[in-house]
Formats: structure tokens, C-alpha cells, sequence
């Protein structure tokens, strides 16, 4: 809990909200960082630190080695995209860049600030079958997943890059409301991406498209993609009353005030007459709590760190026993068995045990719980 209020400290500071940033533990914060492919997007504000804020010699350095080489791959991945996109538009092939790629280019100062694990773009259904072609001339192979009807969009990858080639950004059925995706193609605007000509949504449709990823993730997202919403308000120049107005339109206003809500209670951002929307406060407040404690959870889900105290084979006989009190004391067979569980792993290597806690998923209830109930919200009128 503390090493994520540092880490929304971090962030604050970079956005010019907070002064001061204390940290108590560089090593945690910096593995943490690391869970959530946070760490680069933080590098400059660490590096401004100075004083008793700034962080160890070895924990700066081995975040400069990240950034550079994460850079190398992306110039890696970016020139083989680059190329893919130059065939695509010589068949006069209409293309649309969402996501990271783009905000990698104008929002971050930095490319290696936004980790991308793909490159997404939106194509005119019709054209479907032509860009897979491409794609396989180019060497890659299409990752079959049985929900591509359902989410709208399929990927392609090889060694070097992964390429999610959208039709829609809303899902098939849609339980939130749905874009008319035609209006939004026809206010996009041109983006040059290393010489070639695409396009991109404009400004309130890019931050509308934002928001719509979280919500097709059921909020099961980390940090970063309400980063990218925070950075959006700080830099580009949003016209509020447009946005609000689609969201009428797409019937996604409670979406919309969700997300942004619980944003600017991240970040501390400004967003015009997010208070003036005509439903109860009281209960988005609550939805809002609800995403902080999904987005705490879920970087619980797949832990990179375990304290160095965790590591001793006394800590996990202390786990079985206090698990026997539980037991004694009158607790749950269900809790019971859980802390028994976390009692015999902590007995396991290190790696035993990182893949434990992913391939189990532990902790991952409360957040499907969590979703749950934020989507019902979002459905009831």
C-alpha cells in the first residue's frame, strides 16, 4: 500500500501536481515500477530528484540501461512497422493509429516513456483480409484467439513485433454503449508517422477511445492507461463541451464521468464540468473507490518482488502457524487453507514462487468482484 502511494507521489510530481516526493524503500519501488512497465515513464522525474529524494546511484543507472534498451527494440519495432505501413497505404488502404503509437510520439516527451506491448491500428472492415496478406507476406503470424469476433480485432506478430489490427473500438455487444464509429473516422485527423501519411482520432475522440480500452478490459488495467488519460488532459487542448456532448450521443456518460473521475483522483487533473453530469455523485464516488482498489489488486496478481525478510524459510513456518490459530480461533477453512498455502510457497525459490502467485492467480477475486459490480453499475439507469 505505501509503495503505491509513492508511486502515485511519482506521478503527481511529474505532472506538476505535488513538490515534494519521499521514498522509503528504492529497491520495492523500483521492482514495483517494473511490475507495472511504469518505470520508464517515471525516469525523467526520478532523475530530477536531488538531495535525500533522489534514489541510490545503482537503482538510476539500471533505469538508464532500461530506457536504452528499450529503445533499441522500439527502433527495431517501429522500422518494421514502418515498413508494413508503407505497403498498406500503396493499396491506398485507409489506417487509423490508436494508443501507443501515438502517444509515444506527441504526448511523451520521450518514446521509452510509454511502453507499448503492441502497435494497434484501425482499419475499414473491408480491408480486412488485404492487411492480413500483407501481414503474412512480412513474416507474421496471425495469434488465433476465439474472441476476435466478439472484441472486433485480430492480431499478428513475429519475433520483433506484435500488431492488433482493429475494425471497431467498441465491443460487439457492448453493455456500455456504443460509438458510431463513422463520425468518429470522419473527424479524424492526419498523422505522419516517419513520412507516411495516416490519420488519428481528434483530440476528444482519442480521450473518448481511451476510456472505451479501459472499460473493454472490465478495468482489469494498470495504472499507466489512467496515466495516458491524466497526460491527455495536461497537454492537449480539449474541448470539454464537444466531449461531453458525444458522450450524451454514445450514451456513454456514466462511462466517461467514471473514468475521468477517478483520474483526476489519481492525479489531481482538471476536467470541465465532470460535476455538472445529471446522475448521483454519492454513488460514482463509491465506483470510483471500487477502480482504486482494482487497479491496487491488480498489481498483486502477478508480483515481481518479494522482501528480502518474506525469503527465509522461518517466515513461511510463522505463515502455517499463525494459519493454525486462524484455524483454532474459529476463522474460515477458506482463509485457513489460503494462508497455508502462502505458508508452503514462501518455502519455494523465488521463480516457484512468482509463478505460483501468476498461474493461480492469487488475489484475482476481489478484482472480478470488483468489476462485477462497477459494470452493473454502469448498465442500471
Amino acid at each position: 500500500m505505501k509503495t503505491y502511494k509513492e508511486i502515485l507521489l511519482l506521478a503527481r510530481h511529474s505532472l506538476g501536481k505535488v513538490d515534494a516526493v519521499e521514498i522509503f524503500n528504492w529497491e520495492k519501488l523500483y521492482f514495483d515500477l517494473q511490475s507495472r512497465r511504469f518505470h520508464l515513464s517515471m525516469l525523467s522525474t526520478i532523475g530530477t530528484l536531488s538531495g535525500e529524494q533522489s534514489p541510490p546511484k545503482d537503482i538510476l543507472s539500471q533505469l538508464k540501461i532500461d530506457a536504452i534498451n528499450y529503445n533499441f527494440i522500439s527502433e527495431i519495432r517501429e522500422e518494421r512497422f514502418h515498413k508494413i505501413l508503407e505497403k498498406v497505404r500503396e493499396l491506398e488502404i485507409e489506417v487509423f493509429l490508436l494508443k501507443g503509437i501515438v502517444l509515444s510520439k506527441i504526448v511523451y516527451t520521450h518514446s521509452y516513456e510509454r511502453f507499448m506491448g503492441d502497435i494497434d491500428i484501425l482499419i475499414n472492415e473491408d480491408d480486412l483480409e488485404k492487411v492480413s496478406q500483407i501481414m503474412r507476406d512480412f513474416g507474421l503470424v496471425r495469434k488465433e484467439d476465439e474472441k476476435d469476433a466478439e472484441i472486433r480485432h485480430v492480431c499478428y506478430f513475429s519475433k520483433e513485433i506484435m500488431i492488433e489490427i482493429h475494425w471497431d473500438i467498441s465491443k460487439k455487444d457492448a453493455f456500455y454503449g456504443k460509438v458510431i464509429l463513422s463520425e468518429m473516422l470522419e473527424r479524424a485527423i492526419p498523422f505522419d508517422f516517419r513520412g507516411v501519411s495516416v490519420n488519428r482520432f481528434s483530440n476528444e475522440d482519442f480521450l473518448m477511445s481511451l476510456i472505451l480500452h479501459i472499460c473493454r478490459h472490465n478495468f482489469r488495467v494498470r495504472i499507466n492507461s489512467y496515466y495516458d488519460i491524466a497526460m491527455i488532459v495536461q497537454k492537449w487542448d480539449i474541448d470539454w463541451k464537444l466531449l461531453w456532448k458525444f458522450a450524451e450521443r454514445y450514451k456513454l456518460t456514466k462511462l466517461v464521468v467514471l473514468v475521468l473521475g477517478f483520474t483526476k483522483q489519481l492525479f489531481d487533473i482538471q476536467v470541465e464540468n465532470l460535476d455538472n453530469q445529471c446522475f448521483p455523485n454519492s454513488k460514482c464516488k463509491k465506483m470510483q473507490k471500487t477502480l482504486f482498489n482494482i487497479t491496487q489488486q491488480m498489481n498483486h496478481i502477478n508480483p515481481t518482488y518479494i522482501p528480502k525478510w518474506m525469503r527465509k524459510r522461518e517466515f513461511g513456518f510463522f505463515i502455517r502457524l499463525g494459519a493454525y490459530f486462524e484455524f483454532l480461533k474459529g476463522g474460515s477453512l477458506g482463509k485457513t487453507l489460503k494462508r497455508m498455502a502462502y505458508g508452503v510457497a514462501i518455502l519455494l525459490p523465488i521463480g516457484a514462487q512468482r509463478w505460483l502467485f501468476s498461474h493461480f492467480r492469487i488475489q484475482s477475486e476481489p478484482v472480478i468482484l470488483s468489476t462485477e459490480r462497477v459494470v452493473k453499475w454502469l448498465v442500471s439507469s
